[in-house]
């Protein structure tokens, strides 16, 4: 029943609309726009055992929830990216899902993802943040309700002393001059 519904889905994001850049697995469902704006259709199979209270949609206003069908629930795709996190009230992340737009455009930054190591996850006292570039970079660290917890300007490494962090998810951005060049998640155990 269960893949008699994810192809049903699938089938109905396919026909859609055409032209749209489709990426599938087996817990989520994407249909990207070729162009922005809230015309997109985003559907992610809900979790059966995330019992959430809370829920962020990131950056706020990317989209909104449309309806629930089943154990699949729709939204209105405004902007891309835009990422859905859910919590339950211990903390737990239930689920994450995330919509990007692939581009073949080149960035100019020297910066590459690959040349970026944050470590270790799940973490206690500290983060250690390497990278290989050797360019003026900065840290942010974020809590899940995307509150802004720390902040490190580096060139090659730096490590965040983290002790006053409570257990739970973090966000986190490494940025150059030229902008975000990576963004992850790291749980504090």
């Amino acid at each position: 029943m269960q893949k008699l519904l994810s192809l049903l889905i699938l089938s109905i994001l396919l026909t859609a609309k055409i032209q749209a850049q489709i990426v599938y697995s087996p817990n989520t469902y994407y249909l990207i726009p070729p162009t922005l704006g809230c015309n997109g259709i985003w559907a992610v199979q809900y979790p059966q055992n995330c019992i959430a209270s809370n829920s962020i949609i990131s950056p706020f206003g990317c989209a909104t929830i449309n309806h629930f069908n089943g154990d699949t629930l729709f939204f209105d795709l405004c902007s891309i990216p835009c990422e859905y996190l859910v919590v339950n009230d211990s903390g737990t992340v239930c689920m994450i899902c995330l919509v990007f737009q692939q581009t073949t455009n080149v960035i100019e930054s020297p910066a590459t993802v690959e040349n970026v190591t944050v470590y270790p996850n799940p973490f206690n006292d500290k983060i250690e943040v390497a990278n290989e570039n050797n360019i003026q970079s900065e840290i942010i660290l974020f809590d899940i309700t995307s509150r802004k917890i720390l902040q490190q300007k580096f060139t090659n490494s730096v490590s965040l002393n983290t002790e006053q962090l409570a257990k739970g998810l973090y966000l986190y951005e490494v940025r150059d001059k030229n902008g975000l060049y990576k963004k992850g998640r790291v749980v504090k155990d």
